[in-house]
């Protein structure tokens, strides 16, 4: 194999050790319009993270999780309402873990991430 062969497959190899899988993001789902196909949606933002069926229409949940170190601050629920495979709605919801009492309970996020 060449240098430029050796050099490729190590460019190569690094790069798919840096690349971040797509997900969905504040931004991405504020660039999501309703009319959209569904399957352009998932092109770009990856697949959700769960798909359920209500009211004659499809919920595609995506997950955002807003963390520090070893701690979960918040999640950003992104809900996609789809009919025949195209956006007819969009809503978005941020919870957060319920406190917890210092003197009395271990931290419930404590190593809850790799």
């Amino acid at each position: 194999m060449s240098k430029l062969g050796v050099l490729f497959a190590v460019a190569l190899l690094m790069w798919g050790c840096f690349s971040r899988p797509t997900m969905m993001t504040r931004e991405n789902f504020d660039q999501v319009q309703i009319g959209s196909s569904i399957n352009s949606v998932i092109h770009t933002n990856g697949e959700p993270y769960s798909v359920h069926e209500k009211n004659g229409k499809e919920e595609y949940v995506y997950i955002e999780r807003v963390t520090t170190g070893n701690t979960l601050i918040f999640e950003n629920h992104y809900i996609l309402y789809v009919q025949n495979g195209m956006v007819v709605g969009k809503d978005v919801t941020q919870e957060k873990n319920p406190p917890f009492d210092l003197i009395y309970q271990d931290d419930p996020n404590h190593n809850q991430y790799p």
